[in-house]
């Protein structure tokens, strides 16, 4: 919290950007405890295998490119929702974003690429913004760095929102209802309140939990009056419910749930 734009940590620039949790930084740059080199994530590959990939960028803030070198990517879901698959060289995931894909282990035994996750500094500083991981096939030295070309960069611009939802169809198409019984329209922006501290706002109203009395809870036991700084909208008993949120703020910030997720993989073999 600030009333300096330049200071609020979301906002600020970020110095590392990492893959599960790790990657190398020049501690010279900070007076924080650091270990230089410190490593990266390795993942291993078995030759002949689909591997799948569930990506999360759980960043504050920053737009993120993921690429594998020599390796591409074949989408099959997004924000958990199964889609077509389509087969792209390089992902961009907004904040908060998830993509599942499955990647064909085609390179030879004893080799070894980078996993790439980049910060577009177009739409956000950053002085550290290349996340970098190992993926090592089977009898490769693990005791050596990747020595891999990257994939080249094929995404538009930060501000350009289209990719990769252009490409996106869901497997299982569920038609909404074209009358529904209720319309809740959010304006989401971000801006300095009567204090001078900067905040996102859903129609012009910030947002205060109590977490000692959820809502959840509080309506289960008749309550449907609540303080408006908890913006809570009462859709009462309409069976059917459009929400149509519109993003005028500036930042790429994709609708998600807050978790407790850094760029992180969760990985299997198939």
């Amino acid at each position: 919290m600030s009333t300096n734009i330049a200071t609020i940590l979301a906002a600020g620039s970020s110095v590392n950007n990492l893959i599960n949790g790790k990657n190398n930084f020049d501690c010279s740059l900070t007076t924080q405890a650091c270990t230089s080199n410190a490593g990266i994530s390795e993942f291993r590959f078995k030759p002949g295998k689909r591997h799948r990939l569930r990506i999360i960028n759980a960043g504050s803030e920053g737009q993120q490119k993921f690429s594998i070198d020599q390796h591409n990517l074949t989408v099959i879901a997004h924000d958990f929702v199964p889609i077509k698959p389509y087969t792209v060289n390089m992902l961009s995931l907004g904040i908060g974003q998830r993509v599942d894909v499955i990647v064909e282990a085609n390179q030879k035994r004893n080799s070894s690429y980078y996993m790439r996750s980049t910060i577009e500094t177009v739409c956000t500083p950053s002085t550290g913004p290349n996340g970098l991981a190992a993926i090592y096939y089977e009898g490769a030295n693990q005791t050596a760095l990747p020595n891999s070309t990257p994939q080249p960069d094929t995404l538009p611009d930060c501000h350009n929102s289209s990719y990769p939802l252009a490409l996106t169809e869901p497997v299982f198409k569920i038609t909404p209802d074209p009358t529904p019984d209720k319309v809740h329209n959010i304006e989401i922006t971000f801006g300095a309140n009567a204090s001078g501290n900067f905040l996102w706002y859903m129609n012009d109203v910030s947002f205060r939990a109590n977490f000692n009395n959820p809502v959840l809870l509080l309506a289960n036991k008749g309550n449907t009056s609540f303080p408006q700084n908890w913006n809570v909208y009462n859709s009462s008993s309409a069976k059917s419910v459009r929400v149509i949120l519109q993003n005028t703020s500036g930042a790429r910030h994709p609708m998600h749930f807050h978790g407790l997720f850094p760029l992180s993989i969760i990985f299997g073999v198939c």
